[in-house]
C-alpha cells in the first residue's frame, strides 16, 4: 500500500492509467517503474564445529554463521531505513533491532526457509556501530545425503547443505545479497573450529617441558565426527559458490562432506558368515557319497535361510532402481550357487550342478575384493581433490576482515579459486 501511494504521487497525472480507465495496469506499471534493485555486498562466514546425527540417522551440520555487511554507511542506512534518524549513541535498542531486521538477510537451507521456528537458525548477537554491521547466528543445518560410491562392503556418500541468503524488499527497493570471498585465504569463507591438542616435549637445553601444538587430519576427524553411522573420508568440506550471470550476484553456496559407512563392520557381519557358509557347502558337495539326501537338503535349506537373513543388509535405501549393480550381482551369485549346490546327484544322476554352484559361491567373493579396491581408489581421489587443512584453518588469516581482504565471486579466479562456467551460472570452488 505504501509503495502504491508513493508511486501514484510520483506518476504524471496526464499519462496515469487510472485516469484513462486502464484499471489494474496502473498498479503493475507503478510497481515496475518504482521498484529498484540494489546489490548488497556481504561476507557470510561459516565456522563448522561438528557433524552429528539424530535417532533417525539424519545428519546435521552444527556451527556458527556470521553475516558482515561490507562498505556500509550506517548513518546513511539509518536515515534511509529508520525514518530519518542518525545512527549514534542515542540510538535505542528498539531502533537497532529494527535496523538489524531490515539490513541483514534471512537464510534458506536446501531451498527451505530457515528461521528460529524451524530450529535450524537462531540469532546469537548483533554488533552495530557507525562503521560495522555484523550479525551472528547459531546453525544446525540438515544435510542431504547422496550416494557417491556404493560397492559392497563400502559406501561413500556426500552430505551437503545449500545455504542461501534470501533477497529482501524494503519499501520500494529490493535488496539482493552478493557474497564476497577472501582474496588470499579460503578460511575467511568457511573454516573449521580449532582443535585444542598439544604435545609436550622436553627441551634438551634447559630440561624444562615445553608445549608444542601439532594438529593433524585425525584430530579434526575426532573432533568433528559425532555420527555413529558414518566416518569422514576427509574432515575438510568442499565449498562451491553459485554466481547468477543474468542478475550478476551470488546469493548461495554449498558445503559438502565426503563420508563413508564402515566397511569393516560389514566384513565381520556379512563376509565372514558367508565364508563359513561357502566352506560348509564345499564340504557337503565334496562328501556327497557320505551325506544322505535328506540331510543334504536340510543343510542346503539351512545355508539358504542364513543367507536370506544376512544378505539384504547389503542393499540400502535408494531413490533409483537398478538391477545390474555389483551389490545385486553378489547376492545373485550367492543364491544361484546355493540353489545349484542343493540339487541332489541322485535326482539328475550327475554332480555337475552341485560342483558348478560351489564354484559360483567361491567366485562371488571377487565382488567384495573389487569393492575394497574401488573404495581405496575413490578415497585417494577424494583426498587429492578436496581442500587441504590450510584452506579450512589458517592462523595467518586476518581476524578483522576489511573490504580490501575480499573479492566478488565472479572475480575470484584472479586469486586462488577455480571456476566452472555454465550457461546461466558460474560455479566457483572455494
Amino acid at each position: 500500500a505504501i509503495i502504491f501511494s508513493v508511486t501514484m504521487d510520483n506518476m504524471d497525472t496526464k499519462d496515469s492509467p487510472s485516469r484513462t480507465g486502464s484499471g489494474n495496469g496502473s498498479v503493475l506499471d507503478a510497481l515496475k517503474i518504482n521498484t529498484e534493485e540494489a546489490i548488497v555486498n556481504i561476507r557470510n562466514f561459516l565456522l563448522v564445529k561438528h557433524v552429528t546425527e539424530n535417532n533417525d540417522k539424519e545428519l546435521f551440520l552444527v556451527g556458527t554463521c556470521i553475516q558482515q555487511l561490507i562498505g556500509l554507511d550506517m548513518n546513511a542506512e539509518s536515515i534511509k531505513l529508520g525514518d530519518g534518524k542518525f545512527f549514534d549513541m542515542g540510538t535505542t535498542c528498539e531502533d537497532i533491532e529494527t535496523l538489524s531486521k531490515r539490513l541483514f538477510f534471512d537464510y534458506r537451507l536446501n531451498d527451505l526457509t530457515a528461521d528460529e521456528a524451524s530450529g535450524w537458525i537462531k540469532t546469537r548477537r548483533v554488533e552495530m556501530n557507525s562503521g560495522k554491521a555484523k550479525k551472528t547466528f547459531q546453525v544446525k543445518a540438515p544435510l542431504e545425503v547422496e550416494v557417491d560410491y556404493d560397492c559392497f562392503p563400502f559406501k561413500i556418500i556426500t552430505a551437503s547443505v545449500m545455504i542461501e541468503l534470501s533477497s529482501s524488499a524494503i519499501r520500494d527497493q529490493r535488496r539482493r545479497p552478493n557474497l564476497l570471498l577472501g582474496k588470499n585465504y579460503k578460511a575467511l569463507n568457511v573454516a573449521l573450529q580449532p582443535v585444542q591438542h598439544f604435545n609436550v616435549q622436553k627441551d634438551s637445553k634447559n630440561g624444562s617441558n615445553r608445549v608444542k601444538e601439532g594438529l593433524t587430519e585425525t584430530d579434526f576427524e575426532k573432533k568433528m565426527d559425532k555420527s555413529k553411522t558414518y566416518d569422514f573420508v576427509t574432515p575438510f568440506p568442499e565449498v562451491t559458490y553459485q554466481f547468477d550471470k543474468k542478475k550478476k550476484y551470488c546469493p548461495k553456496f554449498k558445503v559438502s562432506f565426503y563420508m563413508v559407512e564402515s566397511g569393516t563392520s560389514k566384513f565381520v557381519q556379512i563376509v565372514f558368515p558367508m565364508l563359513l557358509i561357502a566352506i560348509l557347502n564345499t564340504v557337503q558337495v565334496l562328501d556327497r557319497g557320505i551325506v544322505e539326501n535328506t540331510n543334504f537338503l536340510n543343510n542346503a535349506a539351512t545355508f539358504a535361510l542364513t543367507a536370506v537373513f544376512i544378505l539384504p543388509s547389503i542393499i540400502g535405501n535408494s531413490n533409483g532402481q537398478c538391477l545390474i549393480t555389483m551389490n545385486n550381482m553378489y547376492i545373485i551369485f550367492i543364491f544361484v550357487g546355493l540353489a545349484l549346490s542343493s540339487i541332489p546327484a541322485d535326482l539328475i544322476s550327475t554332480d555337475v550342478p552341485a560342483f558348478t554352484g560351489m564354484i559360483i559361491i567361491w567366485l562371488s567373493f571377487i565382488m567384495p575384493i573389487i569393492g575394497c579396491i574401488g573404495y581405496h581408489k575413490r578415497c585417494r581421489s577424494i583426498r587429492r581433490e578436496s581442500p587441504k587443512q590450510d584452506d579450512r584453518i589458517n592462523s595467518e588469516a586476518p581476524k578483522n576482515v576489511t573490504e580490501s581482504d575480499l573479492t566478488t565471486v565472479n572475480e575470484a579466479t584472479a586469486f586462488l579459486y577455480k571456476m566452472d562456467s555454465f550457461d546461466k551460472f558460474i560455479v566457483v570452488h572455494g
